[in-house]
């Protein structure tokens, strides 16, 4: 009896060792939203049901791009947020795609003019989610 009580204290000392280090934080790199190939022909489904292909998209990107004009990027028009990310170099730019009562949903696109996402608001406090591709 004797044996397994030294048994039993040597592996809980030893776990009161090791459950700190377990528990600690690793630096984790931020999640990035999946990006569509510009090549293949995409869809993105919102949390709100939305439904929004390819060619739509291109057409809200094209309209954006006419009212920031040429070479305008670096006005960052239309809008310009931080989150979420996006696995491409440079910026991206949000632009709200027309359709209902209120602004709910933006496409999001690169200084090439390429479709990066598509996001929508959830709530009222402006929290934007990525839309999961089709």
């Amino acid at each position: 009896m004797k044996f397994f009580t030294i048994i039993i204290t040597g592996a809980s000392t030893l776990l009161c060792f090791i459950a700190p280090v377990t528990a600690m934080s690793r630096p984790t790199r931020p999640f990035l939203s999946p990006v569509p190939v510009p090549s293949q022909d995409f869809s993105f489904r919102c949390p709100n049901g939305m439904i929004y292909t390819k060619d739509h998209l291109m057409q809200v990107v094209q309209t954006a791009s006419q009212i920031m004009g040429l070479n305008r990027t670096d006005e960052q028009y239309p809008l310009r947020l931080i989150q979420p990310r996006y696995s491409v170099n440079g910026n991206v730019w949000y632009h709200p795609i027309p359709g209902g009562q209120h602004v709910q949903d933006f496409v999001v696109f690169n200084t090439d003019y390429e479709v990066v996402g598509v996001v929508s608001r959830v709530s009222e406090d402006e929290h934007l989610q990525p839309c999961l591709i089709n």
